[in-house]
């Protein structure tokens, strides 16, 4: 009986060890979903868009195991001369990964076996830049983009027009009239923003907006300047400052009010006066010159539920130095849409049984930009940070989390990538209105708005970034391909960096950690041989190791 026993217990450890065994490999395999192949007929130039994508590591056991160690993913690719690689990370976490990209002199020949190639998870898509067709993919980039993007603007233009003319009264003219109001005026200075009470007046007024000039700027002294509180002020001009008053109200009352209210939300009357509240003040104290100038600030704070009459309510702030013309209309488009984002705000928060509504403030901005160009083609500061977005994407995330990205940065390139990536995806005002309603993650919504995969619309996107760097090759510095060299970038998720190919094919070897979900696309001119026929360009070839 004993060794009956035994012989059971034996024979149950054996098929165990066996069964495990087996089931080994099951446990540790790795996913790839190649996007859908198509071609777009070319009418124009035409570029060859190769793509790898990066098999994610999963387990079944993974939540009962914990999370596993981030051993890293590993992409070889045969990159053609004068190539473009397109390196993006599409974690949509906004967190820094570190990516080495080695390049050693290819001894491949110009095509692989088609046994080797057809066993590889990559994919192939030919994109012209210039074709109606192209709408299947929407342009991300800032300067093309702009075409489409104004489609709405004269919808916008066209809108206002029928509307009545709103009566716009100077009230600095009636001293019966004129009233003071109590702010908490902020003042942007070199490494902190300083905010103190002030007094301010009215000096103009219309159906739904007044303007407040702040006290300390006025001087009888016209242009003479003048030292308060240990700063240094110029004068305003009074009749110049009422005459920038009465654009405010007339642009606010006549083309804005009405589109945001719609695009947004309406502004919501919080201090019950019955207007928007528009102070001009010195917003902007910084003298570090090259950055971008503070022309506006909403305050988040100021729109409360039980806002008191003095610090709070529905304000907009703006520095007294504003652009003039379409730059005007932009700067007022996009404070104004931050006071309809926060009314929004405060509104689904009071919902019941809906959960904690946020719209981060990388989101915020990128939605204000993306309204103010539907009225007006390049506003004020935009062109810099279009540089500083193009001198480094890798360092300016679509998501850009205020504990990850520098402030510098989410001013500046980060804003690019951001409203760029939301022109790519977003054709009509509706979807920013789904957007900002939405309870889902930021990268689910997306996908839901566009109908694709965050990932493909985000591969999209970098590609579309990656061909204007190769058009202002000579104006920006990117790393390149180079026999026997190893770079190493800092990228962060939602950005990419551009590599360029080196004077002959190069086996490249990229290497991150899996959580960066990298994404590595070649970008390669068609070309054709002498008798005319299209030459086919080296199938990229992708590896994972542990």
């Amino acid at each position: 009986m004993g060794r009956l026993s035994g012989f059971f217990i034996w024979s149950a450890t054996f098929l165990l060890a066996v069964f495990s065994v087996c089931q080994l490999p099951d446990e540790l395999t790795y996913n790839s979903m190649p996007l859908a192949c198509r071609r777009i007929e070319a009418t124009a130039q035409n570029v060859d868009v190769r793509f790898a994508e990066m098999p994610q590591r999963h387990s079944r056991d993974a939540e009962a195991a914990g999370p596993e160690p981030d051993q890293g993913v590993v992409c070889r690719i045969v990159a053609p001369a004068g190539c473009l690689i397109v390196v993006g990370s599409a974690d949509v976490s906004g967190a820094a990964h570190e990516v080495s990209v080695e390049s050693r002199r290819s001894a491949s020949c110009c095509k692989l076996p088609a046994s080797v190639s057809d066993a590889i998870p990559v994919t192939a898509e030919v994109w012209k830049l210039d074709s109606p067709a192209r709408e299947t993919h929407p342009n991300g980039n800032m300067n093309a983009r702009r075409n489409s993007s104004f489609r709405l603007l004269t919808e916008a233009k066209a809108a206002s027009s029928d509307r009545k003319s709103r009566d716009v009264s100077n009230i600095a003219k009636n001293t019966a009239s004129i009233n003071q109001r109590r702010f908490l005026m902020p003042h942007f200075e070199a490494d902190a923003v300083l905010q103190e009470p002030a007094l301010a007046t009215a000096i103009c007024g219309s159906e739904h907006v007044t303007v407040f000039m702040d006290d300390q700027l006025f001087s009888s002294e016209g242009t003479a300047n003048e030292v308060n509180g240990g700063v240094r002020r110029e004068s305003v001009d009074a009749e110049d400052t009422v005459e920038n008053a009465t654009r405010i109200c007339d642009i606010i009352e006549t083309q804005l009010m009405d589109t945001i209210s719609d695009w947004i939300h309406p502004v919501s009357d919080l201090d019950n006066d019955g207007r928007l509240a528009i102070v001009m003040t010195d917003l902007d104290r910084r003298s570090v010159s090259g950055e971008t100038p503070v022309l506006g600030c909403v305050r988040e704070r100021d729109f409360q539920e039980h806002a008191t009459a003095d610090f709070a309510g529905d304000i907009v702030y703006l520095d007294y130095r504003l652009p003039q013309g379409d730059e005007l209309t932009a700067l007022l488009a996009h404070e104004l849409t931050h006071a309809a984002i926060a009314s929004l705000h405060l509104k689904l928060s009071a919902q019941p049984n809906r959960r904690p509504h946020r719209i981060p403030p990388w989101l915020n901005e990128a939605v204000a930009h993306w309204v103010e160009l539907q009225f007006c083609e390049e506003p004020t500061g935009f062109s810099d940070r279009v540089q500083q977005f193009q001198a480094n994407p890798a360092a300016c995330p679509i998501v850009a989390p205020e504990a990850l990205v520098p402030l510098a940065t989410r001013r500046a390139g980060s804003r690019i990538s951001a409203v760029s990536f939301l022109q790519q995806c977003i054709n009509e005002p509706r979807n920013i209105h789904r957007l900002l309603r939405s309870e889902r993650a930021f990268d689910e919504t997306m996908s839901h708005i566009s109908g694709k995969p965050f990932e493909a619309i985000f591969r999209a996107w970098s590609v579309e970034q990656g061909l204007q760097f190769q058009q202002s090759a000579s104006r920006y510095s990117h790393p390149r391909l180079k026999d026997g060299l190893t770079t190493t970038t800092t990228v962060h998720g939602t950005s990419f960096v551009v590599v360029g190919g080196g004077d002959t094919a190069c086996d490249v070897t990229v290497t991150a950690q899996s959580s960066a979900q990298l994404q590595v696309t070649l970008l390669m001119s068609d070309c054709e041989d002498a008798a005319g026929h299209q030459v086919t360009a080296t199938p990229v070839t992708a590896a994972n190791v542990d």
